[in-house]
């Protein structure tokens, strides 16, 4: 194929995996192959870069294993000398003939990428005259002479100078418009990129191609915005219409609500006529009734002043006669007491006599006996088999001193097998031998110690702590050194350049070159010239002094190795001082640790026996003679338990009485205190012969007072209750009589003003009325709740309908309407005259029938505007169908596996269809001003019309106005593959993506309309679509028709049924894991393969021969 533009080779510079490379792109097929992780995807991913220089416009065809680690910044080569990484294309314009187009791409996340063009006039500014050089670029071109990647500044100048072509970057937004707007107009590229739709559809293909996965076909949103651009001339339209329109709906709204403005007045006076109808009725209702009820009420309350003064005379009687009986009771019973507690102070004697002959056993002590006894057979029982075990007492005391030992060893071991650092430990000196760790620990530490000193003072060095050093010296000459002279440096590395104070073992020199140079050099050291002395000293290991240019890195270098070996020295001793400092909190101090921890299987298997302590030998030694003795202690102790039984039920029949007896003394005191408050006349009591009576006696005399004194308690009770009763009928007819006097008056001055209010306020006079016995205050304030209510409802709905129209608001203060103090007079004339005028309510109709024929008018040129706008939507979605019929008539012609095609379904939304527009034009037609399509909306605007128009034939979805103007909203695009029966097919891996492929490819060349246009076109196929052999050969087939350069990015290359060739570049993985080595690049066709560059060669030689 020798159509023109096409990509002649892709350059990398500074870039991770292929570092520096040229790799040379067939007219028609290239492969690129070689395991995974050996940057196939970034060749991918640099293409789209390439041509969409954007970061958010930009996706990797890959993830990596963080989402972070496929990010622009992580394409250059990682290296501390490489800032940036370059990309380019040589694009051969016409035979031999050049332009390079490329990306500059920065580690820094925050820097920008900057495309940039490489042509031979220095013209940038004519968008159509990119000049062509004769030679392609290769990566040396972008390297300095000591293989630096060169800046962007670097660059522009060794172009010029080497070639005399001219480089331009672009990095501002409007700058790589100029870029895109370049490529176009040059027909680099057959799109314009300058358009946004176009700059995303065409990054989706890239993306699709490279697995960018931008496009998701499963998507209808994602399909529709892929396949169309949005419309904007219906938008535009639209808007330059919505003036107009939005005219039209005002004036039409205007009208509107005029007539509703005459209706509602209508309306609210009749209801108000009904309200002041309803307010007079209830008025006259409630005076009369009023007025009858206030009667009734006077008569009443008369009658219940006269039976009050009565009731208050009779309980005067009643309260002298209950008086007399209290007092009489209240002596009786004030004597009864006091004979009462004379016979409970004999009994309380009597009880104590015999309380003191039963207290002489003392019975606590017997019982300190019995448990002391119980204690001691409970530990005989439990010491027993160890008794009957051991036999004697030296053999039990030998296991209990064998077991105390084995269980501190015990416990010491599980000490040491807590400790957090066990697993150090046991790879320790410290199990093996305690006084030969400490020594070789102690040995260790200082060595470590040692190290660290001559580190720190190295670090210090080359941190620049000591200025005046012979090392600080010999780093600001910034000349590289010999092995000899470096060696000479690090050993005086320390020593000062300049005269200082006196002290043992410091050392300066006045002439550090001649003391550098002071030396004989031998094959593997040097002889120090000190004088007469000769020192020999063997080469450093490792020389950083070698390159002055890279001398501050290997210091640099150097310098974190040397921080690195401190931090692992220190890191060493504090392993070694943890693990010691927690076996010495263990006790691990001595060699009895270490034979516990080598006797540790054994230890482990003991098992402590709890009676074996040293309390229970005490015990079994102290009692050993009884242990066979133990049946009769315990037939003892029961006797002595049944003596202790007895005696405490005697004492507790005597415990018993007194308590009783004191109870009842208690009782008879709280009496006798509550009677004296009566303050009774004092009496003298007679000889009750208590003395000679009887323990019994006395018993059943004390019951018979109890129940006498029960009986007259009772009766003063009665009388009591009665006095205060009859008391408080008298106070309460005493209080009463002011307030009744008083209700008596209210009563009768309420009823006056009732009935001089009925006088005044209607034609009734109270005489003339019929006496209602039956009347109640709730129904009196029923009627007046009723009347005020509807006086309410009146006066309410008088100022509601008088705010409710502009003239009669109570801010104008209508003269007719409010008084001077600004209250309405609520004249319901009056307000109907101001709001009707000469029309009266019923002149309003006929007015109303004018103005609705106006308004029709206006939904016409509504109508009309509408209908153009919408013709233009359906317009436009008949386009987009017919463009999905095309996309399936190109894809039945590729069908993928030679069987399955793949098919776009087209359809239409089942809430709300295109053809609401066809209803709403049809309606318009049949009603002809379209009156049944407008709502009227005080705030209403185009959108809100739409929005209603739209909900009249489809009710069920509440639509976005701006959705109604775009014909994409209107369906939806589903994808499936099927054969020549129709049956459907899911697909393979290969199969999905080479239906997604064709998909792409029938964007370009359909939808977009560009196939005509030249410009570069690739396609790029990766091994994550794993296409096999029989799809892969569709591809040279669409690349041939519609002129694109297939890239394949697989493990392995596809082969080929046909006569084509490609070129085949194989990755080759490096040892260095970031960086390949150079890629094996050959010729191929289906019947053999040799080395790109030996094709190349033979290539042109037959070239050269046909020209001369």
């Amino acid at each position: 194929m020798n159509n023109y533009p096409k990509i002649y080779s892709i350059s990398t510079v500074g870039v991770r995996q292929h570092g520096n490379a040229d790799f040379l792109l067939h007219p028609i097929r290239t492969d690129f192959t070689g395991d995974n992780g050996l940057g196939k995807s970034i060749i991918a991913d640099l293409m789209q870069l390439i041509f969409i220089p954007l970061r958010d416009e930009w996706k990797p065809g890959t993830e990596g294993i963080k989402k972070e680690d496929r990010r622009i910044e992580t394409i250059p080569l990682e290296r501390e000398w490489i800032r940036h990484s370059y990309s380019f294309l040589n694009i051969e314009i016409r035979k031999n003939k050049f332009i390079v187009i490329g990306v500059f791409i920065p580690r820094n996340s925050r820097s920008p990428v900057r495309p940039f063009i490489i042509q031979k006039s220095d013209d940038f500014e004519n968008r159509k005259n990119l000049v062509p050089f004769d030679k392609p670029l290769t990566f040396s071109d972008f390297l300095a002479d000591n293989q630096q990647i060169l800046d962007l500044k670097e660059l522009e100048r060794n172009l010029f100078q080497k070639y005399q072509i001219h480089f331009k970057d672009f990095f501002q937004q409007t700058q790589i418009e100029d870029y895109f707007d370049l490529l176009f107009r040059n027909q680099i590229i057959p799109i314009q990129l300058t358009i946004k739709s176009n700059l995303k559809s065409f990054a989706k293909i890239l993306q699709s191609f490279s697995r960018g996965k931008t496009l998701d076909i499963n998507k209808s949103s994602s399909m529709q915005n892929f396949l169309f651009e949005d419309n904007e001339e219906i938008k535009f339209n639209f808007d330059k219409e919505r003036e107009n329109l939005a005219g039209y709906i005002k004036e039409y709204n205007d009208h509107d609500r005029e007539i509703n403005l005459i209706d509602k007045k209508q309306k609210r006076l009749e209801e108000l006529r009904l309200f002041h109808t309803s307010y007079e009725s209830a008025k006259i209702e409630y005076l009369k009734n009023n007025a009858l009820f206030n009667s009734n009420k006077y008569l009443v309350a008369n009658k219940t002043f006269d039976d009050n003064q009565r009731k208050h005379t009779e309980a005067s009687k009643k309260y002298t006669d209950a008086k007399k009986d209290y007092d009489k009771k209240t002596l009786e019973l004030f004597k009864s007491l006091l004979e009462q507690k004379e016979i409970c102070n004999e009994i309380r004697s009597q009880l104590d006599l015999q309380k003191a002959e039963t207290g002489k056993e003392n019975i606590e002590k017997l019982k300190k006996e019995r448990d002391n006894n119980r204690d001691l057979i409970k530990e005989l029982e439990k010491l027993k088999p160890l008794v009957d075990l051991y036999k004697t007492v030296e053999e039990l005391q030998t296991k209990v001193s064998q077991q105390e030992k084995e269980h501190e060893e015990f416990k010491k071991l599980n000490l040491l097998k807590a400790i957090k650092l066990l697993a150090e430990f046991e790879k320790s000196k410290w199990k093996e031998n305690y006084k030969e760790a400490y020594t070789d620990y102690i040995s260790e530490k200082a060595s470590i110690n040692l190290q660290l000193e001559g580190l720190t003072a190295l670090l210090e060095l080359y941190e620049g702590n000591n200025p005046d050093s012979l090392f600080n010296w010999a780093l600001n000459q910034k000349k590289a050194l010999t092995l000899a002279e470096e060696t000479v440096l690090m050993n005086f590395k320390s020593i000062f350049i300049k005269q200082i104070d006196a002290s043992e073992g410091t050392k300066y020199t006045l002439t550090p070159k001649l003391l550098l140079s002071s030396f004989e050099e031998k094959p593997n050291g040097v002889w120090l010239k000190l004088g007469d002395i000769r020192e020999f000293i063997p080469f450093i290991s490792k020389q950083i002094f070698d390159n002055a240019q890279t001398l501050e890195k290997a210091i640099e270098k150097n310098k974190q190795e040397v921080k690195k070996e401190i931090e692992e020295l220190q890191n060493d001793i504090t392993a070694i001082d943890e693990l010691h400092n927690q076996l010495q909190n263990i006790g691990y101090s001595n060699q009895e640790f270490v034979e516990i921890y080598k006797r540790r299987k054994e230890i482990d298997k003991f098992k402590l026996n709890n009676l074996l302590t040293s309390e229970n030998l005490a015990f079994i030694k102290n009692n050993f003679r009884i242990f066979g003795d133990i049946e009769n202690i315990k037939s003892k102790n029961e006797i002595l338990d049944k003596h202790i039984t007895d005696t405490i039920s005697q004492t507790a029949t005597i415990q018993q009485k007194i308590k009783t007896n004191n109870e009842i003394i208690v009782e008879v005191n709280a009496d006798w205190v509550d009677v004296k408050k009566d303050n009774p006349d004092p009496i003298e009591l007679s000889d009750l012969g208590l003395k000679i009576l009887s323990f019994d006696s006395l018993e059943e005399k004390q019951t018979d007072y109890k129940n006498a004194i029960k009986i007259l308690k009772s009766d003063k009770g009665s009388f009591s209750k009665t006095r205060e009763t009859q008391k408080g009928i008298m106070d309460s007819a005493e209080g009463d009589k002011v307030r009744l006097k008083n209700e008596m008056d209210s009563a009768e001055k309420d009823y006056e003003t009732a009935r001089t209010k009925l006088h005044n306020e209607t034609d009734l006079k109270f005489d003339s009325l019929l006496p209602l016995q039956h009347l109640t205050n709730e129904f009196i304030e029923q009627l007046k709740t009723d009347f005020e209510t509807k006086e309410k409802d009146y006066t309410n709905g008088f100022i509601g309908v008088a705010e409710a129209f502009e003239d009669t608001k109570q801010e104008k203060m209508h003269p007719e309407i409010y008084l001077q103090d600004g209250k309405p007079n609520y004249g319901f004339q009056t307000l109907v005259n101001i709001l009707c005028g000469k029309l009266g309510l019923e002149g309003l109709i006929p007015e109303l029938n004018r103005l609705n024929e106006k308004q029709k008018e206006f939904g016409d040129l509504q109508l009309k505007i509408l209908i153009n706008v919408f013709e233009q939507v359906e317009k436009q979605y008949n386009e987009y169908h017919t463009t999905i019929i095309r996309l399936n008539d190109f894809f039945n012609n590729n069908k993928v596996s030679r069987i399955y095609k793949f098919k776009i379904e087209f359809t239409p939304r089942s809430d709300i269809g295109i053809d609401w527009i066809e209803k709403m034009k049809d309606e318009a037609r049949v009603y002809k001003y379209g009156s049944t399509l407008f709502s009227p909306k005080f705030e209403g605007t185009p959108e809100t019309l739409i929005n209603d128009i739209a909900k009249k034939f489809y009710r069920s979805i509440d639509c976005n106005p701006i959705d109604l103007l775009n014909p994409k909203f209107y369906f939806n695009l589903s994808v499936r593959m099927e054969n020549e029966e129709g049956k459907t097919n899911t697909g393979s891996g290969g199969q999905a993506y080479m239906a997604l492929s064709l998909l792409c490819i029938g964007r370009l060349s359909i939808v977009q309309k560009q196939q005509d246009m030249p410009g570069v076109r690739f396609i790029i196929i990766e091994e994550l679509s794993n296409i096999d052999d029989t799809n892969f050969n569709i591809f040279p087939q669409i690349a041939n028709e519609f002129g694109y350069q297939l890239l394949t990015m697989t493990p392995k290359p596809f082969g080929s049924y046909t006569n084509e060739e490609w070129y085949l570049h194989m990755l080759v993985e490096g040892t260095d894991p970031d960086l390949n080595y150079t890629a094996m690049s050959f010729f191929k066709n289906k019947y053999e393969g040799v080395e790109l560059k030996e094709h190349l060669a033979s290539k042109n030689e037959l070239e050269r021969n046909k020209t001369t």
